[in-house]
């Protein structure tokens, strides 16, 4: 995970209460996040400026914006002066080759998101075709989020080398979501 500390970062309010925050640097790129309150808490996922998910995490405070303030390590201010967007992913749909994809949870009202999927998911908006997404960066973000979900022997091999190790988790994905005919998202830049 990126290190934010001190950020004093702007972000606009939905008309159903999500907050997107402009553009911030870290770690040499441009990142921006969208916190949702849901049913039982809120969540917060970051993006590269592409549309890349590189980050979620769920907090149990109803409070969308401490829970960003606090994934972020510093202020956010927001406004509520119309200028939220849904997220833009820079991707074309293998189906239909419209550059229409957008978030599974853009398309519910926040309030009534019960369950978050563990991996992102993204729907054409033309064809319905589904889409996940999967960078290597939210893979390592998950795994050290969720170390308690792998066996010591696991840990001892991403230990020795995470690039490997991550390499194995993205092939055991592919696997599973082949078998359900959902695509992996390839996202431009």
């Amino acid at each position: 995970m990126l290190v934010r500390m001190g950020n004093n970062v702007k972000a606009c309010r939905s008309t159903d209460g999500r907050l997107r925050t402009e553009n911030y640097r870290a770690g040499g790129a441009a990142f921006f996040s969208i916190a949702e309150m849901t049913t039982n808490g809120s969540l917060v996922t970051e993006f590269k400026e592409n549309g890349e998910v590189v980050n979620q995490v769920y907090a149990d405070n109803k409070d969308s914006l401490k829970a960003l303030a606090n994934y972020l390590g510093g202020e956010v201010s927001a406004t509520n002066n119309g200028e939220y967007a849904h997220v833009k992913v820079a991707a074309s749909c293998s189906k239909c080759g419209t550059e229409s994809i957008e978030r599974e949870l853009d398309q519910k009202e926040n309030k009534t998101i019960a369950s978050i999927p563990v991996v992102p998911l993204f729907i054409c908006k033309k064809c319905k075709s589904k889409y996940y997404s999967l960078s290597d960066a939210y893979l390592q973000n998950l795994i050290v989020r969720r170390e308690s979900l792998f066996e010591a022997a696991e840990l001892k091999e991403k230990n020795a080398d995470e690039n490997k190790f991550v390499s194995t988790l993205q092939e055991y994905v592919i696997r599973i979501f082949a078998s359900k005919k959902i695509q992996r998202l390839h996202i431009k830049g």
